[in-house]
């Protein structure tokens, strides 16, 4: 295998949830008196970085915290709309079958995460690093590669944001761009991902 670890996210990666996140800001944003998701924002959030647009809609950073927070107690209220794409159940199958350690880094809980996950790819997991505040992935990397025991240059965390590229060049490791996540594919290839996945499928390929 060219990857012995391979690290992902959650949402945008393995659960479709975006939408969902779109459909409930409006109530974030009154609860927490920021600028509210106008429609020609969508496209714009999709091509921008986290600091951009936490300041295009008025969020300060020490907010967050609490923001996060909130979402992840609204997602457990809807956490049956959240479910997995197409093919990831397969691919952790695959990759489990192959040998290959994993692991999940996110913002979200952990709790929601399994439930999404259901217990069959839930147990495939190894390593769990969850309630990760916004740009605190590289810790957590840095933790579970530390863990494993397993050289940086047969480790690769996946991701479908630039601040998941950027946690990734932080830590010294791979970074694998997917194409139907949050954020815009054109925007992350633009910062020169290691690898690029248009398919979950592909990810089976390209890993090997």
């Amino acid at each position: 295998m060219k990857y012995k670890l391979i690290i992902l996210d959650f949402d945008g990666t393995l659960a479709d949830s975006f939408q969902w996140f779109i459909n409930i800001m409006d109530r974030v944003a009154d609860k927490y008196n920021f600028k509210k998701i106008e429609k020609d924002d969508i496209e714009m959030m999709r091509k921008s970085n986290a600091d951009k647009m936490l300041k295009h809609h008025g969020i300060p950073l020490w907010k967050t915290p609490l923001i996060g927070k909130h979402l992840r107690k609204l997602m457990s209220e809807d956490i049956h709309e959240i479910h997995l794409f197409d093919g990831i159940s397969e691919l952790f199958k695959n990759l489990a079958d192959k040998g290959v350690t994993m692991g999940i880094v996110t913002s979200n809980s952990c709790e929601n995460v399994c439930k999404v996950l259901g217990s069959s790819n839930s147990s495939l997991i190894k390593y769990y690093e969850c309630g990760v505040s916004l740009f605190g992935k590289s810790i957590k990397l840095k933790k579970i590669i530390k863990h494993s025991g397993i050289p940086i240059d047969e480790v690769i965390f996946i991701g479908d944001e630039i601040r998941d590229l950027d946690a990734a060049g932080k830590t010294g490791i791979k970074f694998g761009a997917v194409s139907w996540g949050y954020t815009n594919l054109e925007a992350l290839t633009a910062h020169s991902p290691d690898e690029v996945f248009t398919t979950v499928e592909e990810i089976i390929n390209k890993v090997n």
